[in-house]
């Protein structure tokens, strides 16, 4: 019967396998993915193009050497051949106050502001005269004020600066380059590839160091490493079986997904220890199972993407880890030596005072933060590059408005309306290219003009032009998708979306949403315990759990250390990592496996709390307070069975 078991299972696992590679998808990097769903599609799109570009500040003490510099770097995106466009229609780019002077016949007027601008001595042309005489196009230029035509110098502190925008792709080769030039690099490609490299290396050394003291601890407590071999396998056939599952449900997992599937490595070294010193522990690994199981099933009724991937994973993952201990385990027949681990004798009564006056004072200085920019600390020289940057080229906060229509000549006409009774400076499609009913309106206007003004100096005639068309490099700074096309408006209020604004206010009904869950979670716990156990004895194994994660949540707090999603979000595994503890150290010879289990998995996490990565070293300094008041508690709470 076992050995048919067995079988299904393996067979089980490779459809599963199968399925999984099948609809294998690059993992989802962005934060923001894993939060929002399709109804904040618009959100998203517009925070990829908002973060899809590097900026370049270059810095000399010469102002002719700014140009030699700005060679040495990459293509920066120019608008030579926009600028012809414009040159060569000159009558279909009109500013706005100049098309109110046309539409009123105010020809005067119009006339002395182009005198004024002609004989300016430090004006440019952009078209000469004898084809644009009243320097239309010059005009449209000289007033589009916008990061795309802001390559202009400044002088600060006594340097010069100049500043380009290169693509996110090219942020090896800045980086690079950055070593031999005085250049600093800004914008969000520039902090996620430092953080993300920086992070990787740090997270490595981890795991690195995790895993010799495993090896140390397994070599002191049992006399051997061997132990290690299936415990490694049931962590892998785990791991695997949650992640093929979630894959085959979901088709793409977010990165976040597989950083808290973490968790399982814990419980799965948990499980085997605890079936290797004592083989008479299926009930409790049951009992485990089912209600951790069952705890984390209840994130995918969240509504949130990435709790739902988590709940599948984790879950499948525990009872792949729990199938292959009952079943697989025992064709390695494991009996092996081990020492008796002594524990002190623990003051109940002042633990449990200590831990609850530190919770209470917590709990009176906890403070919240829902602003998605205090997951992130950057490094020093990146930081100083954002202040120096935004003190040479200040920029004021910026909002959106969203544009939808059929064609692109249909939103092009939307933008306008818009943008024509709109108070706030803009930049906009439309702005650089007009719609074609706008442009042929500024051909007529301009043809009026030439007749009544024009014609006692000179023979002027004009020819029927065709609108310009729109270039596909501006639809794609500009459009979201085939029919959505985005306002920027320099005006943090003016807009309909604000992305500061707009995604802390996502990220603080999605943190209500996770603390709603956790009552639920108890009382599915209390139930399930009851259902095993005497009712006394389940509030007694939840106790560990429900005051480790109040207390982790106070400890933060008084650090002075704002609570944000993910503090919450570590809620979660706290209660998977406690309840085991409890449930495990009420049977006297479990008692040492979750000390193993308990030292590994907390140190892992305490080294995370290092980790220069503010969102991985929030998570790791919850869990590590978290583990270690769980752990005590179960000691004291079940210090009779010890």
């Amino acid at each position: 019967m076992m050995k048919k078991i067995r079988i299904i299972l393996i067979i089980v696992f490779a459809l599963l396998s199968i399925l999984g590679i099948c609809r294998l998808k690059p993992l989802e990097t962005g934060l923001l993915q894993g939060f929002l769903n399709s109804e904040h599609e618009e959100l998203i799109q517009l925070s990829d193009k908002s973060s899809s570009t590097i900026g370049v500040l270059i810095e000399s003490d010469d102002i002719d050497k700014i140009e030699e510099i700005k060679n040495n770097l990459p293509n920066s995106e120019n608008f030579d051949e926009l600028i012809e466009l414009y040159k060569s229609h000159p009558e279909n780019f009109i500013t706005p106050h100049r098309r109110s002077l046309l539409k009123n016949k105010k020809y005067n007027e119009l006339a002395q502001e182009s005198l004024e601008q002609l004989y300016n001595p430090l004006g440019i042309f952009i078209q000469t005269p004898d084809k644009d005489p009243y320097l239309f196009v010059t005009d449209y230029i000289m007033n589009l004020r916008n990061p795309y035509f802001d390559n202009e110098i400044r002088e600060f502190d006594g340097k010069y600066y100049t500043k380009i925008s290169l693509p996110a792709s090219e942020i090896k080769t800045l980086t690079n380059l950055q070593k031999k030039n005085p250049i600093y690099l800004t914008g969000t490609p520039v902090h996620a590839f430092v953080t993300s490299q920086k992070s990787a290396f740090e997270i490595n050394i981890i795991c690195i160091i995790s895993m010799f003291a495993l090896i140390l601890l397994c070599k002191k407590y049992f006399n051997s490493v061997k132990i290690l071999i299936p415990i490694a396998l049931s962590i892998i056939f785990g791991f695997g079986t949650g992640f093929f599952t979630a894959l085959a449900i979901f088709g793409k997992l977010h990165i976040l997904t597989i950083v808290f599937a973490t968790s399982l490595i814990g419980i799965s070294l948990d499980y085997s220890l605890h079936y290797v010193i004592n083989k008479d522990i299926i009930k409790n690994l049951t009992v485990s199972m089912i209600t951790t199981v069952t705890a984390f099933l209840l994130l995918t009724l969240s509504g949130i993407e990435l709790l739902k991937q988590i709940g599948v994973f984790t879950s499948f993952g525990l009872i792949g880890v729990y199938l292959f201990v009952v079943f697989f385990l025992p064709l390695f027949k494991l009996s092996p030596k081990h020492k008796t681990l002594t524990y002190p004798n623990i003051p109940t009564k002042i633990v449990f005072a200590s831990i609850i006056i530190l919770s209470v004072i917590g709990l009176f200085k906890i403070q919240i933060s829902d602003d998605i920019k205090t997951l992130y600390s950057p490094p020093k020289t990146l930081l100083n590059a954002e202040i120096l940057s935004r003190k040479v080229f200040p920029a004021p906060q910026v909002s959106f408005i969203t544009v939808k229509g059929n064609n692109i000549e249909e939103i092009l006409q939307k933008e306008e309306t818009i943008t024509d009774n709109l108070n706030s400076d803009f930049f906009s499609m439309s702005r650089l290219i007009p719609s074609q009913k706008r442009q042929e309106e500024n051909i007529k206007l301009v043809n009026e003009l030439y007749t009544n003004n024009l014609s006692s100096y000179a023979d002027f005639p004009i020819q029927k032009k065709s609108p310009a068309p729109v270039s596909f490099d501006l639809q794609n700074k500009f459009m979201l998708d085939d029919k959505t096309s985005f306002i920027i408006v320099f005006d943090k209020d003016a807009g309909d979306i604000n992305l500061t604004r707009d995604i802390s206010e996502i990220m603080k009904n999605l943190r209500l949403r996770c603390v709603k869950i956790i009552p639920i979670i108890f009382i599915m716990y209390f139930i399930l315990l009851s259902a095993f156990f005497r009712p006394k004895k389940a509030l007694k194994i939840i106790a560990s759990p429900l005051i480790a994660s109040i207390f982790a949540i106070s400890a933060i707090s008084v650090l002075g250390i704002p609570i944000n999603m993910f503090h919450i979000l570590s809620i979660f595994l706290i209660l998977g990592f406690s309840l085991d503890y409890s449930i495990f150290m009420s049977d006297q010879s479990s008692k040492d496996a979750v000390f193993i289990s308990f030292a590994s998995s907390f140190l892992s996490f305490l080294l995370l709390s290092f980790t220069s990565f503010k969102l991985i070293s929030s998570m790791g300094l919850m869990l590590s307070i978290g583990l270690m008041s769980s752990y005590i508690l179960s000691l004291t709470l079940f210090r009779d069975k010890i």
